[in-house]
């Protein structure tokens, strides 16, 4: 697959928004994403009962809204009324599960690029999939980059990439095997879990012209390290200007 020039990617992306700073996923991390100097933001999405795509990382509601129910047993209408920035501080208490749309609008309007990570399993991948390119399809504005990510092959099967929009397959570990049996070679993109890569490996990638990004990294000097291996990105839970000094 050629490379698009014009398709880029900051170093340092805002993991769920600026998570270090404020409560992840929400409208509220992207707020302080860019305003500390992220240009790109990534953000975890999944379905609602009524197949609203919703930002959310847990299957289960427990953790951040202190409900113990799953997100897929729940209708938006109900989602979007729990809190799910008390559990992170009081200071943003009310703050609200905004929907893939909300997210894409708030990047819209600040110019932001995104990388969304779709949550599924088998069961949901197509429809999912589905979901994601049509909210794309109705409220991006192609003025920034876009990049659909997913441990789930079945999901990313579905996704049309373009100039502006790329998809990446996530990986928990990574095995030479997997990529010379064909199972990886399809992608241009591969995300590797910071605690499990070694520097042959990222040598291996980029020997097949791929692009790697790491998740997730939150001091500077792993982040220098990887960067001088020849990594494409890395994901943080802390804005561009806190990981980097030297950016500011």
């Amino acid at each position: 697959m050629a490379d698009i020039d014009n398709f880029s990617i900051d170093f340092f992306i805002a993991h769920r928004g600026a998570s270090a700073i404020a409560p992840e996923n929400t409208i509220a991390s992207m707020i302080l994403a860019k305003r500390f100097g992220s240009m790109w933001v990534e953000v975890d999405v999944r379905l609602s009962k009524d197949m609203e795509v919703v930002v959310f990382h847990d299957e289960n509601l427990l953790r951040v809204a202190k409900i113990n129910q799953l997100v897929i047993e729940k209708n938006y209408k109900e989602l979007e009324n729990y809190d799910v920035g008390l559990w992170f501080d009081k200071s943003f208490k009310g703050e609200k599960i905004p929907t893939l749309i909300d997210i894409i609008k708030f990047c819209n309007e600040n110019k932001l690029n995104l990388n969304i990570e779709v949550k599924s399993d088998k069961k949901f991948a197509n429809l999912i999939s589905y979901k994601v390119q049509e909210v794309i399809k109705n409220f991006w504005s192609y003025n920034e980059n876009i990049l659909i990510s997913s441990f789930e092959p079945k999901v990313l099967a579905q996704i049309f990439e373009s100039e502006k929009l790329k998809k990446m397959i996530l990986l928990s570990d990574f095995k030479i095997n997997d990529y010379m049996d064909g199972n990886l070679s399809q992608f241009s993109y591969i995300g590797l879990d910071s605690k499990k890569i070694e520097k042959a490996t990222i040598k291996f990638l980029l020997n097949k012209r791929k692009k790697i990004l790491i998740y997730t990294v939150n001091d500077l000097a792993t982040a220098r390290k990887l960067k001088s291996w020849g990594v494409t990105a890395i994901f943080t839970n802390f804005p561009k200007s806190l990981i980097d000094p030297l950016q500011t």
